[in-house]
C-alpha cells in the first residue's frame, strides 16, 4: 500500500503491468502479515482456567442457597443438588421438605404466589413427593394463562412443568408462551410486561436468559406456534449483549407489584448459557450465534466466580458452567497441580475427562523459585514437555533435585492451534526428623535422648533455685523449619505453653541444631505456665514444605514448687483445679470519679447575669433617648467602610467561634481579617486626624 501511494504521488501509472506485479506482491505480504496477526489473535483466545467446578463447589452453593431460606432459598438448593447429582444430607432435605409443604399443599386463600410456584420446583427437583393441592395447581395454571407480567409467566410456566403438570394444562402453557413470545425485543433481551397500562421498561440480559428457557422448555413439551419459533431465534441474540466483566448488579421487577429480583453479571451468563444449552438444535442453527464460542466465554468468565456465594449466582455458575460444558467439552481447559504435587490435572471445565482428541500439549516453559515476597528469581527449569494424559511432573522434579520450595511454573497449553500462557504454583516438600536431645533443670537433673524415643527415669525435680530448664535438639532436614516450638503441658489441666526454640548451630550436612532456656525467674514465664504440677515437655516441628509435622516428647518435669497467685484463697482451690484458679477472671477494677463542686443557689445566679447585662441594656436605652446621628467622616469614606466592615466581620465571627467553630477554625478566619483592620483603621484614623486640623 505505501508502496502504490508512492508511486501515486510520483505520477507513475498505478496500472502499468510492473507496477501491478509489484502492488500486488505489496498486497500479498500484507496479507500474510494480516493472516499472522490474525492467528497470533485467535491463539491468544485459547482459554485455561485453574481448576474444574468441583462437587465441593456445589456442596457450597447447596449450603449458600439453604441459608438464605424460603421457597426461593430451598429451590435453588434443590436445584442444584439435582443438576450436580449431589444427594442432599438428611437435614437438608429435611429443610426442604418442611419448607415447600405448607405451600404446595395450601389451600382457598392460604395459596402466596409466586412462592407456591417455587416451592413446586423445589417440591419435585428436592424428591419430597407432595402431592400438589389443586387450588395451588389451579393457582399456577391462572397465573400462566392471564398474567402478562414476564417473570410471573416465568415462574408459573417452570413450576408446571417440573410439578408434572404440563399435560393437564397444556393450553395455559402454550398461551403463556405465547406473551412472552411478544414481548422479545430486536436485542434478544424481553420486556417485562405485556399490559399496555404499563410503562414499557428496557429488557435486560438476564429478562434475555428467562425468556430463552421458558420458551425453550415450552417449545420442547409441545413444539408450540411459529411466532415461538422466531422468538426463540430472536432471543439468542442476547448472548451478544452479556459484558463478561466485572459484577454489576440488575434488578428485575414483579409487575405490577413492588416485588424484584436481583440479578447480577454472573446469574446473567449463567442463566443465558442455560437457556441456550437447553434449546433444540434447529432453534439455535438459525440464529447466527457461535454457541460453542460463546459457551468458552461464558465458562471462563463463570470459573473465575465458581466461589460465589450469593445463592442466586451461585446457582446460576452451577447450572451455566454445566451448560457450557455440554455445548463445548473442551473448552475451556482446567489445569490444576494434583494434590500429591506429582502431576497436573487435565480436564474441562466440570471435571470431565477430556477426550484424545481435545488433550493439549503442555509444556513448562520454566520454574521460578519463589521467595518470600514472591518475587521470580532466576529459572530453573526451563522447556519441559509433559506428556498427555498422565501430565505427570516427574520430569520437572527430576531436574529441580527434589528441592523443597514452592516454584512458579510457567505454562504453555496448546490445543487445536491455539495456545495460551499461565502459571501454575507447585510445592516441592521434604521430611524433617529429628536426632537427639539434651533436656537440662540443672545439677544432675539432665537427660540424653535419641529420636523418637521418650525419657523413662522419671520427671526431672527442680527446686525454687533452679534458674532455668534448657532443651537444646539437633534436627535433620532440607531446610530450615519456621516453626520450631519447646512446649510444656500441665498434667492436670492439659493447658500447653509454648516457647520459640532459635537456632543454636549453621546447617551442617543438613542438620541444625536449636535450644530454648526457659527461665524460670522470669515474672513473664511464671504467669505463662499454669501454677504448681509436673509438665510434659516436647518439641514441635512444623513448615508448609514439610510433609507432615513432627511431635516429639521428650522427658517430665516436676514443677510442683511454682506459686498460686496470692489472690487466691484455699476457698477457691477447693472448688476448682489449681489451673482454673490461676486462669480466674480478676477483680473488675471500677473506676470512682470525683463528686461534682457545690454551686450557688440559682437565685443568686439569676441576680448576677441581670447585673451584667443592666449597664449594656442602660446604655441602649441613653442613646435612644439622646438621638444620636451616626455618620462617616467625609474624608477617607473608603477606608471607613472597610474598617468598619471588617469590625462587623470580626464581631460576626467571634459569633460563629461561639455557635459552631473551633478555636482554630476562629484562629485562622481571624489571621485573615486582622491585617485588613489593622491597615483600614490606621488609614481611617489618619484621614479623621487630618480632617480635625483643617
Amino acid at each position: 500500500l505505501s508502496l502504490s501511494l508512492s508511486l501515486r504521488s510520483h505520477s507513475i501509472h498505478p496500472f502499468h503491468p510492473e507496477i501491478e506485479i509489484m502492488q500486488s506482491t505489496a498486497l500479498a505480504f500484507l496479507l500474510v502479515i494480516l493472516t499472522a496477526l490474525a492467528a497470533s489473535t485467535a491463539s491468544a483466545q485459547a482459554s485455561v482456567v485453574a481448576s474444574a467446578y468441583s462437587p465441593a463447589d456445589g456442596r457450597a452453593a447447596v449450603e449458600a442457597a439453604l441459608a438464605q431460606g424460603g421457597a426461593g432459598g430451598v429451590h435453588l438448593a434443590a436445584s442444584v443438588a439435582k443438576a450436580l447429582n449431589l444427594p442432599l444430607s438428611k437435614a437438608q432435605k429435611q429443610q426442604v421438605c418442611d419448607t415447600v409443604k405448607p405451600l404446595v399443599t395450601a389451600k382457598g386463600e392460604s395459596v402466596a404466589f409466586p412462592a407456591c410456584g417455587m416451592a413446586s420446583i423445589a417440591n419435585a427437583e428436592g424428591g419430597c413427593g407432595f402431592d400438589v393441592s389443586q387450588d395451588v395447581a389451579e393457582r399456577l395454571a391462572a397465573e400462566a394463562a392471564e398474567s402478562k407480567a414476564f417473570v410471573s409467566l416465568y415462574v408459573a410456566v417452570n413450576a408446571i412443568i417440573d410439578a408434572g403438570l404440563a399435560g393437564r394444562y397444556a393450553a395455559q402453557v402454550n398461551q403463556a408462551a405465547r406473551v412472552i413470545a411478544s414481548l422479545v425485543q430486536q436485542d434478544g433481551t424481553f420486556g417485562l410486561s405485556a399490559d399496555v397500562a404499563q410503562p414499557v421498561t428496557q429488557g435486560t440480559p438476564f429478562t434475555g436468559g428467562l425468556g430463552l428457557r421458558v420458551l425453550g422448555r415450552a417449545y420442547a413439551l409441545a413444539g408450540t406456534t411459529d411466532d415461538t419459533k422466531v422468538a426463540i431465534k430472536d432471543a439468542v441474540k442476547v448472548a451478544e449483549l452479556v459484558e463478561l466483566a466485572g459484577n454489576s448488579k440488575t434488578t428485575v421487577a414483579f409487575p405490577p407489584s413492588s416485588s424484584t429480583l436481583g440479578a447480577s453479571t454472573i446469574s446473567a451468563a449463567g442463566l443465558i448459557m442455560l437457556g441456550i444449552a437447553e434449546l433444540p438444535a434447529e432453534l439455535v442453527d438459525g440464529s447466527g450465534v457461535d454457541t460453542r464460542a460463546f459457551a468458552a466465554r461464558v465458562a471462563t468468565f463463570l470459573a473465575e466466580h465458581k466461589s460465589a456465594r450469593q445463592p442466586m449466582d451461585a446457582f446460576f455458575v452451577a447450572h451455566g458452567l454445566h451448560a457450557a460444558a455440554k455445548l463445548n467439552p473442551s473448552s475451556p481447559i482446567a489445569v490444576a497441580v494434583a494434590d500429591d504435587q506429582q502431576s497436573l490435572l487435565v480436564t474441562n471445565v466440570v471435571g470431565a475427562a477430556l477426550s484424545a482428541a481435545d488433550q493439549p500439549q503442555i509444556k513448562v516453559k520454566k520454574a521460578v523459585v519463589v521467595g518470600d515476597k514472591d518475587a521470580g528469581g532466576e529459572a530453573v527449569v526451563t522447556d519441559v514437555a509433559l506428556q498427555a494424559p498422565a501430565y505427570s511432573l516427574s520430569g520437572v522434579m527430576s531436574k529441580l533435585s527434589a528441592a523443597a520450595g514452592v516454584y512458579k511454573l510457567h505454562l504453555r497449553v496448546s490445543t487445536g492451534g491455539e495456545s495460551v500462557k499461565t502459571t501454575r504454583v507447585l510445592k516441592v516438600t521434604t521430611t524433617c526428623k529429628g536426632k537427639d536431645a539434651r533436656v537440662s533443670a540443672g545439677g544432675d537433673q539432665q537427660v540424653d535422648l535419641k529420636y523418637p524415643t521418650k525419657s523413662t527415669r522419671g520427671a526431672l525435680a527442680t527446686e525454687k533455685t533452679t534458674k532455668a530448664i534448657k532443651v537444646l535438639f539437633n534436627i535433620d532436614t532440607d531446610i530450615e523449619p519456621r516453626q520450631l516450638f519447646v512446649q510444656l503441658q500441665h498434667s492436670e489441666s492439659k493447658r500447653v505453653t509454648s516457647f520459640i526454640a532459635t537456632k543454636r548451630a549453621a546447617k551442617n550436612n543438613k542438620s541444625f541444631k536449636y535450644g530454648v532456656a526457659i527461665s524460670l525467674a522470669s515474672r513473664d514465664v511464671l504467669e505463662s505456665l499454669s501454677g504448681p504440677g509436673v509438665y510434659a515437655v516436647s518439641v514441635l516441628i512444623g513448615d508448609a514444605l514439610l510433609e507432615s509435622a513432627v511431635s516429639w516428647p521428650l522427658v517430665d518435669v516436676d514443677l510442683s514448687w511454682l506459686p498460686v497467685p496470692a489472690l487466691e484463697t484455699q476457698q477457691q482451690l477447693e472448688r476448682g483445679s489449681v489451673e482454673e484458679v490461676y486462669r480466674a477472671p480478676r477483680p473488675e477494677i471500677r473506676h470512682t470519679f470525683g463528686a461534682s463542686e457545690s454551686r450557688p443557689n440559682a437565685f443568686f445566679s439569676l441576680i448576677f447575669s441581670i447585673a451584667t447585662i443592666a449597664p449594656f441594656v442602660l446604655l441602649i436605652l441613653y442613646l435612644l433617648a439622646s438621638g444620636p446621628k451616626l455618620a462617616l467622616p467625609s474624608s477617607g469614606a473608603l477606608s471607613n467602610l472597610v474598617f468598619q466592615a471588617t469590625l462587623a466581620a470580626i464581631l460576626g465571627l467571634y459569633t460563629l467561634y461561639w455557635l459552631q467553630l473551633n478555636v482554630f477554625q476562629a484562629l485562622s478566619g481571624l489571621a485573615m481579617l486582622a491585617p485588613i483592620a489593622i491597615l483600614s483603621g490606621h488609614r481611617a484614623l489618619r484621614a479623621l486626624a487630618k480632617q480635625d486640623k483643617q
